[in-house]
């Protein structure tokens, strides 16, 4: 077995890195646990983060999508975009080449999710703003947002992935959105004849491919 650590050399990181190493975390909170997935809310040096632990089987394998993730963030950070959390320190443990474990922390947001129509249009002008930058968040649930207790609306739980058809990510994200939240969000506002792009139906069919299989019409007042 095999195992590889990417982290900043920092005084912080070396302080996670140490404290899990020794097992001197506490774990304060468990939010999932499932085959392919655990994160939960340790307690470091009196500091609050998350650590995730993610299988990726087969091909998945192949690629370390989390250094990539890390990578991604440091990109945005250095371009000016500032909401996304932190990755501090990621492991990487290789059971065969078609099987990986890998484990990371970072940061914990603490704050609510989006609920009023103010925060969605906040919401809205992250998403706007991160596709300028060549990025797309690629889960645009209400869950993976987290606004502050000093206001700051910041985005989680999201590979920050470059777009190679960004408009395609774009729209993407935009309809995610609007399919798991209750507020209606005016697409005129932030995308011009965005009606007329067919990409825009490529992700319709997408993200609402479920709803159509399974003939739930009403989602198509919301797209149309």
């Amino acid at each position: 077995m095999e195992l590889k650590l990417f982290f900043d050399e920092n005084t912080e990181n070396k302080i996670i890195l140490g404290e899990l190493i020794e097992d001197k975390y506490k774990e304060e909170k468990v939010f999932t646990k499932k085959y392919n997935r655990e994160v939960y809310l340790l307690k470091i040096d009196n500091t609050d983060y998350v650590l995730k632990k993610e299988v990726f089987k087969g091909p998945f394998a192949l690629k370390n999508k989390i250094k990539m993730m890390y990578k991604n963030i440091k990109k945005l950070r250095e371009k000016g975009f500032e909401n996304t959390y932190n990755v501090k320190v990621i492991a990487e443990e290789k059971v065969h080449p078609f099987l990986k474990n890998i484990y990371y922390v970072t940061d914990y947001i603490k704050g609510d999710t989006p609920k009023s129509k103010e925060d969605f249009e906040e919401v809205m002008q992250l998403i706007v703003k991160l596709h300028e930058l060549g990025h797309y968040h690629g889960d645009c649930k209400p869950e993976n947002f987290v606004k502050t207790e000093d206001g700051k609306m910041v985005m989680i739980d999201s590979k920050f992935r470059r777009a190679i058809f960004s408009k395609l990510g774009m729209y993407k994200d935009v309809l995610r959105l609007q399919r798991f939240s209750d507020n209606s969000l005016d697409l005129n506002k932030y995308f011009r004849k965005y009606k007329r792009h067919f990409l825009y139906y490529i992700a319709i069919l997408l993200i609402y491919r479920r709803d159509i299989f399974r003939r739930k019409n009403d989602f198509w007042k919301k797209v149309l």
